[in-house]
């Protein structure tokens, strides 16, 4: 996954000028805004730049437990859901609380995987 730099910038004389900024790798794990010059005695708004976003659900709670990035690019996503409509699934899910896992190529083309269905203790839920 790349995230690019947010459009960032300051309200000046009712125009936006721009400022430069990005991310950088604070500490392992840990995000940080770079920013270049900017007026500090001025508002400054970072817009995070969303570039690729998809409903990944159907009409029932559901949550997503963990997430990979193949090397190919594309993307893993293992959860639970009490959706009977899961997007893919056909009618095979029981609308009780099931796990699922989702494969999604780079180009946004998804496909789904009925796993299991889960009992309700905490050592089913993992895969």
């Amino acid at each position: 996954m790349r995230q690019k730099a947010p459009v960032t910038y300051q309200t000046v004389q009712g125009g936006r000028r721009l400022v430069a900024s990005g991310y950088v790798l604070d500490r392992p794990g840990e995000v940080a805004f770079r920013l270049r010059a900017y007026d500090p005695d001025r508002l400054l708004v970072i817009d995070p730049v969303l570039s690729d976003a998809t409903f990944r659900g159907g009409s029932g709670a559901a949550a997503g437990q963990d997430v990979a990035v193949a090397p190919d690019g594309s993307l893993w996503v293992l959860g639970t859901t009490f959706s009977s409509d899961l997007p893919g699934a056909g009618n095979s899910w029981s609308g009780d609380e099931d796990a699922f896992v989702s494969h999604s190529r780079r180009t946004g083309r998804r496909s789904w995987a009925p796993r299991t269905s889960v009992a309700p203790t905490p050592t089913s839920r993992t895969a």
